[in-house]
């Protein structure tokens, strides 16, 4: 069985440690959707502890095999007598070329380390003891958002006004990304996979009889303008039922999110904005790219729908000069999942649908908290949506944009994902 093990870590390139392999375990995925075809999972445990007499550390591993063959890992590596706790994963391309890899060590005193991204095509070398889980997935009901839970972690919230400028923002855009903040999630939660879709609102509406009101803000050649005879079930451009719901306001989604928690007996609620942006970042950090699948605008189209060579020509007099020069094929919104995803899973992370979060709205970090809860006051007049849209530029998609929008705002370039407390 060490030969079952040992393979599967060799060709990501890590290296292993002196350590007894138990015997593996082979899961059948529920959920063939992402194209997983098997799931690998493992412990590992040191031979003998080393010789300044620290205690070894148990190391619980999962690969998850794509049906093209590339590979995502994850292992958490618990030290008991420390008290340390560290992960990391490493997802590998069809040609073993590196996509991305994740670090991040913390112990019960606190955090001792930091996230890291290699970009696609670095050499990858871990560590095994420096190694963590795949996100388990979560599936509430049959027409429920697939959920996948994510790990704690620390991460830096926002950005440097500098990012926002090289990635053509207002000032006055880029300046409420800042001060950046050291936050610290302490908690696993989950977040929903996609954007909440066409037929898992319609459900909501058939189960309750709500009435989400017409009238849509809608971009045209003239501009963004209310056109009355739109909403969710026609937003102005075909959609299916797996398009992304749009055109519902802020309390339409709570309506959905309350009418949710009550039909699973489950904990849902909105993402607080900072752990939108954790979700987002999936484990890469402003430090190293504004986004998270890297700094040139031109491959945005591959991860994400937003202004590009698709979206210029039906609306020629947009109000920004700026587009990515790459087309994803969607003028409108796309099926979700129709982009890669990012290191841990999660589609339309930037673009697609700008999304609702938590947070009231403020002109800057200042006072957030820094647990990852949502900011609030008691009179709030604006809300936090992130992650940008398919009429919106690069700069705009990246995840510490933010943009600030009223409750009552309702548009096709707006929806919402869910996310969902965890007991545990």
């Amino acid at each position: 069985m060490r030969i079952l093990v040992t393979l599967p870590l060799t060709l990501f390139g890590i290296v292993i440690a002196a350590v007894a392999l138990a015997q593996p375990t082979m899961i059948d995925p529920a959920d063939r959707k992402p194209g997983i075809v098997k799931i690998l999972q493992g412990t590992t445990q040191c031979r003998e502890p080393s010789k300044n007499d620290a205690s070894c550390a148990s190391e619980y591993w999962s690969m998850y095999v794509h049906d093209d063959v590339s590979r995502y890992m994850h292992v958490v590596s618990d030290n008991i007598r420390a008290g340390e706790v560290r992960h990391a994963m490493l997802w590998v391309d069809p040609d073993r070329a590196t996509r991305g890899a994740y670090m991040n060590s913390w112990s019960r005193s606190g955090v001792l380390g930091s996230a890291f991204v290699m970009k696609k095509g670095e050499t990858a070398t871990v560590v095994s003891a420096e190694i963590a889980e795949e996100p388990r997935a979560i599936k509430d009901c049959e027409l429920c958002p697939n959920l996948v839970v994510l790990p704690p972690g620390t991460f830096t919230f926002g950005a440097e006004q500098s990012e926002g400028k090289r990635w053509g923002m207002l000032d006055r855009m880029s300046a409420n990304e800042g001060p950046q903040v050291e936050i610290t999630i302490g908690r696993s939660f989950a977040i929903g996979q996609t954007e909440v879709t066409q037929s898992q609102f319609a459900a909501f509406v058939k189960d309750t009889g709500y009435k989400v009101k017409f009238g849509c803000f809608h971009l045209t050649s003239a501009g963004w303008s209310v056109q009355p005879k739109l909403n969710w079930e026609d937003p102005g451009f075909e959609v299916t039922d797996n398009h992304p719901v749009a055109c519902v306001r802020r309390p339409d989604a709570l309506a959905y999110i309350d009418w949710l928690s009550e039909v699973t007996g489950q904990a849902y609620r909105l993402p607080s904005e900072a752990e939108f942006e954790y979700a987002a970042r999936g484990g890469a950090t402003s430090e190293t790219q504004a986004t998270y699948w890297g700094e040139n605008w031109d491959d945005a189209c591959t991860y994400q729908n937003g202004a590009d060579l698709a979206f210029v020509p039906n609306v020629p007099d947009i109000p920004y000069g700026q587009y990515a020069e790459c087309d994803d094929g969607y003028v409108f919104t796309a099926p979700v999942g129709s982009f890669e995803p990012n290191a841990w899973g999660l589609f339309d992370m930037a673009g697609n649908v700008s999304e609702w979060t938590e947070d009231c709205y403020q002109d800057s970090h200042d006072n957030v908290p820094t647990d990852g809860t949502p900011f609030n006051k008691r009179q709030c007049r604006a809300w936090v949506a992130k992650g940008g849209s398919w009429a919106g530029f690069p700069g705009l998609l990246r995840p510490a944009t933010r943009l600030r929008i009223l409750a009552t705002t309702v548009g096709t370039g707006f929806g919402f994902r869910v996310a969902r407390s965890l007991s545990e």
